[in-house]
Protein backbone atom coordinates (compact mmCIF):
# COMPACT_ATOMS: atom_id res chain seq x y z
CA UNK A 1 0.00 0.00 0.00
CA UNK A 2 1.46 3.21 -0.96
CA UNK A 3 0.99 6.00 1.28
CA UNK A 4 -1.03 8.83 -0.01
CA UNK A 5 1.05 12.49 0.05
CA UNK A 6 -0.19 14.77 2.52
CA UNK A 7 -0.81 18.04 1.37
CA UNK A 8 1.69 20.85 2.51
CA UNK A 9 0.41 23.15 5.75
CA UNK A 10 -1.22 26.10 3.92
CA UNK A 11 1.84 29.08 6.09
CA UNK A 12 -0.16 31.41 8.06
CA UNK A 13 0.09 35.17 7.82
CA UNK A 14 2.06 36.79 10.23
CA UNK A 15 0.52 40.19 11.89
CA UNK A 16 3.22 41.65 10.64
CA UNK A 17 2.32 41.06 6.93
CA UNK A 18 0.32 43.09 4.61
CA UNK A 19 -0.90 43.75 1.39
CA UNK A 20 -0.52 46.75 -0.83
CA UNK A 21 -4.10 48.15 -0.37
CA UNK A 22 -2.94 48.09 3.32
CA UNK A 23 -0.49 50.80 2.43
CA UNK A 24 -2.59 52.63 -0.13
CA UNK A 25 -5.23 53.36 3.31
CA UNK A 26 -3.00 54.06 5.75
CA UNK A 27 -1.70 56.46 3.32
CA UNK A 28 -5.25 57.93 2.29
CA UNK A 29 -6.13 58.03 6.20
CA UNK A 30 -2.33 60.17 6.97
CA UNK A 31 -3.19 62.49 3.85
CA UNK A 32 -6.96 63.48 5.03
CA UNK A 33 -5.57 63.74 8.25
CA UNK A 34 -2.76 66.07 7.36
CA UNK A 35 -5.03 68.09 5.26
CA UNK A 36 -7.58 68.74 7.66
CA UNK A 37 -4.25 69.99 9.86
CA UNK A 38 -3.20 72.00 6.98
CA UNK A 39 -6.63 73.78 6.45
CA UNK A 40 -7.11 74.10 10.63
CA UNK A 41 -3.71 76.33 10.29
CA UNK A 42 -4.50 78.39 7.32
CA UNK A 43 -7.55 79.22 8.34
CA UNK A 44 -5.76 80.19 11.69
CA UNK A 45 -3.40 82.06 9.66
CA UNK A 46 -6.12 84.01 7.63
CA UNK A 47 -7.95 85.42 11.02
CA UNK A 48 -5.13 85.84 12.76
CA UNK A 49 -3.87 88.05 9.73
CA UNK A 50 -7.46 89.65 9.17
CA UNK A 51 -7.24 90.67 13.33
CA UNK A 52 -3.72 92.39 13.25
CA UNK A 53 -4.70 94.04 10.19
CA UNK A 54 -7.73 95.68 12.20
CA UNK A 55 -5.39 96.96 15.01
CA UNK A 56 -6.03 93.70 17.15
CA UNK A 57 -3.56 91.45 18.96
CA UNK A 58 -3.49 87.50 19.42
CA UNK A 59 -1.95 85.68 21.68
CA UNK A 60 -1.13 81.71 21.34
CA UNK A 61 -1.12 78.74 23.90
CA UNK A 62 2.79 79.21 24.39
CA UNK A 63 2.18 82.58 25.28
CA UNK A 64 -0.07 81.85 27.73
CA UNK A 65 0.65 80.11 31.19
CA UNK A 66 -1.95 77.90 33.06
CA UNK A 67 -3.73 81.20 34.95
CA UNK A 68 -3.72 82.72 31.66
CA UNK A 69 -0.95 85.20 32.62
CA UNK A 70 0.86 86.31 29.62
CA UNK A 71 4.58 85.36 28.99
CA UNK A 72 6.25 87.97 27.03
CA UNK A 73 9.74 85.96 27.15
CA UNK A 74 7.90 82.41 25.65
CA UNK A 75 9.43 80.47 23.20
CA UNK A 76 7.45 79.09 20.52
CA UNK A 77 6.75 75.58 19.59
CA UNK A 78 9.33 73.74 17.59
CA UNK A 79 12.77 74.46 15.69
CA UNK A 80 13.02 77.53 13.85
CA UNK A 81 13.65 75.98 10.97
CA UNK A 82 10.14 73.96 11.25
CA UNK A 83 8.30 77.25 12.32
CA UNK A 84 9.49 79.43 8.91
CA UNK A 85 8.54 76.49 6.88
CA UNK A 86 5.20 75.54 8.03
CA UNK A 87 4.06 78.91 9.71
CA UNK A 88 3.54 79.06 13.55
CA UNK A 89 0.14 78.85 13.08
CA UNK A 90 0.38 74.87 12.52
CA UNK A 91 2.15 74.16 16.03
CA UNK A 92 0.11 76.67 17.88
CA UNK A 93 -3.23 77.48 18.61
CA UNK A 94 -4.85 81.21 19.10
CA UNK A 95 -6.51 81.41 23.20
CA UNK A 96 -6.88 84.99 23.20
CA UNK A 97 -7.77 88.21 20.65
CA UNK A 98 -8.15 91.91 20.96
CA UNK A 99 -10.44 92.80 18.32
CA UNK A 100 -10.41 96.73 18.97
CA UNK A 101 -10.60 99.07 16.76
CA UNK A 102 -7.61 101.11 16.58
CA UNK A 103 -8.72 104.88 15.68
CA UNK A 104 -5.02 105.38 14.64
CA UNK A 105 -4.68 102.05 12.05
CA UNK A 106 -5.24 103.87 8.24
CA UNK A 107 -8.67 102.61 6.45
CA UNK A 108 -10.14 101.14 9.37
CA UNK A 109 -13.13 102.23 10.79
CA UNK A 110 -15.60 100.60 13.62
CA UNK A 111 -18.36 99.72 11.19
CA UNK A 112 -15.91 97.15 9.59
CA UNK A 113 -15.52 94.90 12.62
CA UNK A 114 -18.99 94.08 13.04
CA UNK A 115 -21.00 90.90 12.51
CA UNK A 116 -19.42 89.77 9.02
CA UNK A 117 -16.13 90.29 10.97
CA UNK A 118 -16.78 88.23 13.66
CA UNK A 119 -18.25 85.54 11.70
CA UNK A 120 -15.70 85.68 9.21
CA UNK A 121 -12.32 86.35 10.82
CA UNK A 122 -13.07 85.17 15.30
CA UNK A 123 -15.14 81.87 14.62
CA UNK A 124 -12.32 80.12 13.06
CA UNK A 125 -10.74 80.61 16.02
CA UNK A 126 -12.07 77.35 17.86
CA UNK A 127 -9.71 76.87 20.76
CA UNK A 128 -10.14 80.57 21.84
CA UNK A 129 -10.65 81.23 25.59
CA UNK A 130 -10.79 84.97 25.97
CA UNK A 131 -12.14 87.42 23.10
CA UNK A 132 -12.36 91.05 23.67
CA UNK A 133 -14.73 93.14 20.72
CA UNK A 134 -14.95 96.31 22.99
CA UNK A 135 -14.88 99.77 20.83
CA UNK A 136 -16.57 97.92 17.55
CA UNK A 137 -19.70 97.88 15.77
CA UNK A 138 -20.66 94.20 16.95
CA UNK A 139 -24.58 94.07 17.61
CA UNK A 140 -26.58 90.53 18.71
CA UNK A 141 -26.29 89.31 14.86
CA UNK A 142 -22.57 88.63 15.59
CA UNK A 143 -23.10 87.43 19.10
CA UNK A 144 -24.81 84.28 17.80
CA UNK A 145 -21.81 83.42 15.89
CA UNK A 146 -19.76 83.29 19.04
CA UNK A 147 -21.96 80.27 20.24
CA UNK A 148 -19.73 78.01 18.55
CA UNK A 149 -16.49 79.01 20.43
CA UNK A 150 -17.35 76.45 23.63
CA UNK A 151 -13.94 77.21 25.47
CA UNK A 152 -14.68 80.87 25.79
CA UNK A 153 -14.25 81.37 29.21
CA UNK A 154 -13.79 85.44 28.99
CA UNK A 155 -15.56 87.93 26.84
CA UNK A 156 -16.03 91.92 26.69
CA UNK A 157 -18.06 93.94 24.85
CA UNK A 158 -17.82 97.44 26.20
CA UNK A 159 -18.67 99.99 23.70
CA UNK A 160 -20.45 97.91 21.41
CA UNK A 161 -24.27 98.18 20.09
CA UNK A 162 -25.05 94.65 21.53
CA UNK A 163 -28.27 94.69 23.94
CA UNK A 164 -29.05 92.98 27.11
CA UNK A 165 -31.21 90.50 25.48
CA UNK A 166 -28.34 89.36 22.96
CA UNK A 167 -25.75 88.91 26.18
CA UNK A 168 -28.62 87.23 28.13
CA UNK A 169 -29.11 84.58 24.86
CA UNK A 170 -25.26 84.17 24.46
CA UNK A 171 -24.79 83.52 28.28
CA UNK A 172 -27.14 80.81 28.28
CA UNK A 173 -25.65 79.10 25.33
CA UNK A 174 -21.57 79.60 27.08
CA UNK A 175 -22.83 79.16 30.75
CA UNK A 176 -19.00 79.15 31.68
CA UNK A 177 -17.94 82.41 29.78
CA UNK A 178 -18.07 85.66 31.36
CA UNK A 179 -18.89 88.67 29.62
CA UNK A 180 -18.16 91.99 30.60
CA UNK A 181 -21.13 94.37 28.78
CA UNK A 182 -21.12 98.39 29.76
CA UNK A 183 -24.41 98.41 30.88
CA UNK A 184 -24.11 95.38 33.21
CA UNK A 185 -21.98 93.45 35.80
CA UNK A 186 -19.94 90.44 34.69
CA UNK A 187 -22.27 87.66 33.94
CA UNK A 188 -21.21 84.85 36.56
CA UNK A 189 -21.18 81.57 34.29
CA UNK A 190 -18.94 79.64 36.85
Amino acid sequence: MSEKPQPKPKPKLRWYQYRLWHLFLVTLIFALWLGWICHKANQQRRAVDAIEDSGGRVFYDYQVDANDVYMPDAQPPGPAWFRSLVGIDFLADVVECTANADPFAPGITRPQLADGWVEQHVTPLTRLNRLTLSSTGVTDTGLVHLKGLPRLNGLWLNDTQVTDEGVEQLQQALPNCRIYHTSRRPQQGY
